[in-house]
C-alpha cells in the first residue's frame, strides 16, 4: 500500500512490522500490530471523492506519551464514522 500524496509505502512487508487485524470504514481504515515489538495502531485515510477507491491520503500512527503500553482495536460497529475505538493500558494507566 502506498500513500497518493508521496508514493511511500505504508505498510513494506518488512520484517519489523507485522499486522495483528484491520477494520475498514467509509473513508479510512484503522490496522493494529507490532513494529519492532511495540503495539501500534495505524490510520488509513483514504480518498472520499470516489473518482479511485484505492487512493491512500494520509498513513499515520498514533502516538502515546508513555514508552512501555499495550494498544488494539477495541469495538468498532460503526461504518460511517470518523472516530475509532482502541483499548490502551499501561503499567502506570488502568485499561481505557
Amino acid at each position: 500500500v502506498t500513500t497518493a500524496s508521496n508514493g511511500k509505502q505504508a505498510f513494506d512487508g518488512g520484517l519489523d512490522r507485522a499486522l495483528d487485524g484491520i477494520a475498514s470504514f467509509q473513508t479510512h481504515a484503522v490496522a493494529s500490530g507490532r513494529e519492532d515489538g511495540i503495539p501500534r495502531v495505524w490510520v488509513l485515510q483514504f480518498d472520499d471523492d470516489g473518482a479511485k477507491q484505492d487512493s491512500l491520503l494520509e498513513f499515520s500512527q498514533l502516538a502515546f506519551d508513555e514508552t512501555a503500553y499495550d494498544v488494539g482495536l477495541g469495538g468498532n460497529m460503526e461504518y460511517n464514522t470518523d472516530h475509532v475505538v482502541v483499548s490502551y493500558n499501561s503499567l502506570v494507566t488502568p485499561v481505557s
